[in-house]
């Protein structure tokens, strides 16, 4: 999935990207349209001090929600909301081994934010995830951000999907782009 922040159009997007393979830096554009920040908070329950860790991404790589009828929306939140609980985390402060929560926030917003779902699994065995995701044309992420200063950079439009067809060892992959208001189908 490609959505596009609100803020700007698709033309812009598409003469940078374009532009981008004119430029010597191509690595400054590409970080420049799709870059993001993810932010790790660990709060010590023994101290209550907090630590932080920022990971960069080029694409929000999420689960596929346990539901039979399941929406990116489920995804995002699964991935953001879930407790992730530390056993054994020894706390830099106090330096006191502890069981702990990590809780994930976005601390920058790419231009153009790029979503992958995990459909294949290969452990224990070998299969494709084929459930059902539904996704909006429209797609806000202001519960997941970490600071009221992204407020008005949190909102997307979808641009584009890649739809995969087939099994784990072999398929097809189908795009469907859109320009000007039209989508078309790209195989």
């Amino acid at each position: 999935f490609f959505f596009f922040n609100d803020t700007a159009t698709t033309e812009i997007y598409t003469e940078q990207i374009v532009g981008s393979v004119r430029c010597v830096q191509e690595t400054a554009c590409i970080d420049n349209l799709f870059t993001g920040m993810i932010t790790s908070k660990i709060i010590c329950s023994n101290c209550g001090h907090i630590s932080k860790a920022h990971d960069p991404f080029l694409d929000l790589s999420l689960p596929v929600a346990k539901k039979q009828k399941s929406s990116i929306q489920d995804s995002l939140s699964s991935f953001f909301n879930e407790d992730k609980v530390i056993e054994d985390y020894r706390c830099e402060k106090c330096e006191q081994q502890t069981k702990t929560q990590r809780n994930l926030s976005l601390s920058k917003l790419p231009e153009v934010l790029v979503i992958h779902f995990k459909r294949f699994k290969h452990y224990p065995s070998n299969i494709k995830i084929s459930d059902q995701v539904s996704y909006p044309l429209k797609l806000t992420l202001q519960e997941y951000i970490e600071e009221e200063s992204l407020k008005d950079q949190c909102k997307y439009k979808l641009k584009a999907v890649c739809v995969h067809s087939g099994t784990i060892s072999n398929g097809h992959y189908v795009s469907f782009s859109q320009r000007r208001n039209k989508w078309y189908m790209f195989n």
